[in-house]
């Protein structure tokens, strides 16, 4: 098992965007980039071709709209708002493609859980099968 931890709120998917010009980009490209290059920092090995599991940990900044009483009890409370857990998933998994495994096809099997922490990040626990 390896794990990977991605500091920072944890950034959904979106579609690609065409301009008015006829180009299509990414409107996460930015943060594409820098998700990739702490991955590639903290997993140092060749990308594999053999079947993998991933576990995704989205937690979630904290409303500022929560009062002290709730932000006591974080715990408790399920993060049921948007992004949802699939887009967020593709995010990463788009990241993590030519990195940890040669394509995403290899993903066999997923786990997603979001919750809310002070410390907003992505933890990413990665198993060879």
């Amino acid at each position: 098992m390896m794990t990977i931890e991605l500091p920072g709120p944890p950034v959904a998917w979106t579609a690609i965007v065409r301009a008015k010009n006829g180009h299509a980009y990414s409107p996460k490209n930015k943060q594409k980039a820098a998700a990739k290059l702490q991955i590639k920092k903290q997993y140092p090995i060749d990308p594999t071709e053999l079947p993998i599991s991933l576990e995704f940990h989205f937690y979630m900044p904290i409303p500022k709209s929560f009062s002290k009483k709730k932000r006591e009890y974080i715990g408790a409370f399920s993060h049921v708002t948007k992004p949802d857990t699939t887009n967020l998933q593709k995010f990463a998994e788009d990241c993590l493609t030519g990195i940890v495994f040669v394509d995403d096809k290899q993903v066999v099997e997923t786990y997603s859980k979001k919750s809310y922490s002070e410390n907003p990040r992505t933890v990413i626990h990665i198993y060879q099968l």
